[in-house]
């Protein structure tokens, strides 16, 4: 039997343990258990923390490798879906705030990603490997900036935010505080390196290239054109 399991990356309370309850409900029984694990976990091209996802996909992933399951660990990329969340689900009037400085983000479609999950899944070969999941090029808040202005034919600049202002404007725009600050570890990630580096792996195991920045801004924020 093969098990998928892993941890969306939102928001998780103070008193949550993600890692103790996946060992104890992932134990190895005789009989009962998941003959073969695949775990989702996110990409990490550097030595950045997350707090709220990078330290419970360590602890798991050590758990993992010392239970005696069989396992494979996908590190999904950022969603390209996830973009709305940074810099807003409407064509940014004149200028992206974001606190990502230069870095970049191989962003990946979540359709790619089901993909290539089910493509790992149903063939053989990947007991106890780690894959990286990820787009096959990555982009700064530039590039983003960039492709919607030619695609909203005006110019759109990215300005990277300090966080206290940045902070504000989402508290301002309805988030939570807690969630505010969520999405500005995001940006300190990006600023890290942490969703920097494209990896081939997707695009041999879905038999075509990921989607690209571009094709999704244009579904996803200019949907008919």
């Amino acid at each position: 039997m093969r098990t998928v399991a892993g941890y969306p990356p939102v928001p998780r309370g103070e008193n949550q343990d993600p890692p103790l309850d996946f060992a104890n409900h992932n134990k190895p029984r005789a009989g009962d258990g998941p003959e073969h694990l695949f775990y989702t976990s996110i990409q990490r091209s550097s030595d950045f923390v997350l707090t709220e996802v990078t330290e419970s996909d360590l602890a798991t992933e050590a758990y993992l490798k010392a239970s005696g399951l069989i396992f494979t660990i996908l590190r999904n990329g950022y969603y390209l879906e996830g973009l709305a969340y940074l810099i807003g689900s409407e064509v940014p009037e004149e200028e992206i705030c974001f606190p990502a400085g230069e870095g970049k983000i191989a962003f990946v479609k979540r359709t790619d990603l089901a993909a290539a999950t089910a493509a790992l899944l149903t063939s053989e070969g990947h007991e106890n490997q780690e894959y990286t999941l990820t787009g096959s090029e990555a982009y700064s808040f530039h590039d983003v900036a960039q492709e919607l202005s030619k695609l909203a034919g005006r110019p759109i600049v990215f300005k990277t935010s300090e966080l206290a202002p940045y902070l504000a404007q989402k508290v301002a725009s309805g988030f939570p505080e807690v969630v505010a600050n969520y999405f500005a570890q995001w940006g300190a990630a990006v600023q890290h390196g942490m969703l920097a580096e494209p990896h081939s792996t997707v695009e041999p195991l879905v038999g075509r290239k990921p989607v690209p920045l571009r094709e999704y801004l244009r579904t996803a924020y200019f949907p008919g054109t």
